[in-house]
């Protein structure tokens, strides 16, 4: 099993994290197969600093689910 990290819209849409890019910022994408998969709950849980940077993401609920 591995996690990724789920974030929901103020509307209710739900996307997945993606890998950190090489300038250290983190995309939302469509799908689970496209999300970055980490192997612990903790380890998907630490990523949510990053997204925090993200005005775009402003007002996103982020969760670390298992797939």
């Amino acid at each position: 099993m591995a996690w990724v990290v789920m974030l929901t819209s103020p509307k209710g849409d739900r996307f997945y994290g993606e890998a950190i890019d090489r300038d250290g910022i983190r995309y939302r994408c469509a799908s689970t197969a496209q999300a970055e998969a980490f192997k612990t709950k903790s380890d998907a849980e630490e990523s949510f600093y990053y997204f925090r940077f993200m005005r775009a993401l402003d007002g996103y609920q982020l969760e670390a689910v298992e797939i």
